[in-house]
Parts: structure tokens; C-alpha cells; sequence
């Protein structure tokens, strides 16, 4: 278990570090970070949205493996704008979600 301190200061670090990995278009933190009824936070829940000509399975191993030495746990849920349209008319998609619930933290200029 991590402080919310230690939580709001790890995604400051993993954020650019995603970004240079992923090249995404936007990124959403979402899950036990945000939830303010919780003192401490478990890990550091990610969706990453890249180009729909990127292939997230890559893309998530990519962040697993070269984004190794990381804070604290991290869980990265890659996505295409195309996969997000098409559950998004489904409230318990994931996606759905992590976008109605989550904080945007990057969105590319």
C-alpha cells in the first residue's frame, strides 16, 4: 500500500515515461489512485489510448517490459480510439469506465 502522496508523485514520474514508450494520444489514470475514500492506493491504473494503426497487445507489452523499474505497480489498459467507439455504448466496458470515472493526465498537443 502507497500513500495518496506517493501515488500523486508517481504518476508525475510514469506519465512522460509512458509517453516517450506509447506515443499515445491520451492517457487516463483511473481506479484505486482516484477514489478519495481510500487513505492508501494499491497500484496505478492506466488507459493508454494510441493510433488505431498502433497494435495495443505490442503496445502494452512494450510499457511492461521496458517500463520495468517503476515507482509502484502499474496496470496499463491499451486502447484505439476505434476499440473506445465500440464499447462505449456499454456501461460496464472497462473503457467505458475508466473514461466516465478516470482523469485525463495527457492528451498529446
Amino acid at each position: 500500500m502507497f500513500s495518496r502522496k506517493y501515488a500523486r508523485q508517481s504518476v508525475k514520474k510514469m506519465v512522460p515515461r509512458i509517453v516517450e514508450q506509447a506515443r499515445p494520444q491520451r492517457i487516463f489514470l483511473f481506479g484505486s489512485a482516484l477514489h478519495d475514500a481510500q487513505a492508501q492506493v494499491n497500484d496505478l491504473d492506466f488507459l493508454v489510448i494510441v493510433s488505431d494503426t498502433s497494435n495495443p497487445a505490442d503496445v502494452t507489452d512494450s510499457l511492461n517490459v521496458n517500463l520495468r523499474d517503476k515507482p509502484m505497480p502499474c496496470d496499463f489498459l491499451v486502447a484505439t480510439p476505434s476499440q473506445i467507439k465500440k464499447h462505449r455504448s456499454d456501461s460496464s466496458s472497462i473503457y467505458t469506465i475508466a473514461l466516465s470515472e478516470g482523469k485525463e493526465v495527457y492528451a498529446c498537443p
